[in-house]
C-alpha cells in the first residue's frame, strides 16, 4: 500500500527536483502541503501524482533545452550579452579599476593583519593576577 502523504525528501526524489523547487512548486499550487504539528510537512500523494502526469517537475527550473551544452539560459529565456567592441573597453576600464581595488583591500587586509598580530602578542604577555598573595 503505497502512502498518502510523502515526505519532502522522497517526493524530492520522485520529481527529480531540489527541496527548494518542491517548495516552489507547492507555492503556485502544483503541489499540495500538509503541516502536522509545528516542524513536520508532507505532501499529499495525488498531487505528486499529478505533477509526474503533468510532467512539470518544474521546467522553468531546469536548463533549458536550448542553452549550449553546460550553459543554462537565464530567467525568461534572455542569454548573456555579448561584448562588442564598444562594450570591451567599458568591460577592461571596469576589469582595470576592479583590479585596483583588490589590491588596495589586500593591502588593507595585510594592515589588519599586522595590527591583530601585535595587539596578540601585547595581550598574550604574562601578567600576574594577584599582587602580594590572595585577596583577602
Amino acid at each position: 500500500m503505497e502512502p498518502i502523504l510523502y515526505r519532502v525528501t522522497t517526493a524530492m526524489k520522485k520529481l527529480n527536483v531540489c527541496r527548494a523547487t518542491i517548495y516552489r512548486m507547492a507555492a503556485r499550487g502544483e503541489l499540495e502541503l500538509v503541516r502536522i504539528g509545528q516542524r513536520a510537512t508532507r505532501i499529499t500523494a495525488e498531487s505528486i501524482d499529478r505533477a509526474i502526469a503533468a510532467g512539470k517537475s518544474s521546467s522553468e527550473d531546469r536548463p533549458s533545452e536550448k542553452a549550449a551544452p553546460g550553459e543554462r539560459q537565464r530567467k525568461g529565456g534572455k542569454s548573456p550579452p555579448t561584448l562588442s567592441p564598444e562594450n570591451s573597453k567599458d568591460h577592461e576600464a571596469r576589469i582595470t579599476a576592479l583590479e585596483r581595488e583588490v589590491t588596495a583591500l589586500r593591502k588593507l587586509i595585510t594592515k589588519f593583519n599586522e595590527a591583530t598580530d601585535e595587539c596578540t602578542k601585547t595581550l598574550s604577555a604574562p601578567a600576574s593576577r594577584h599582587r602580594g598573595g590572595r585577596p583577602g
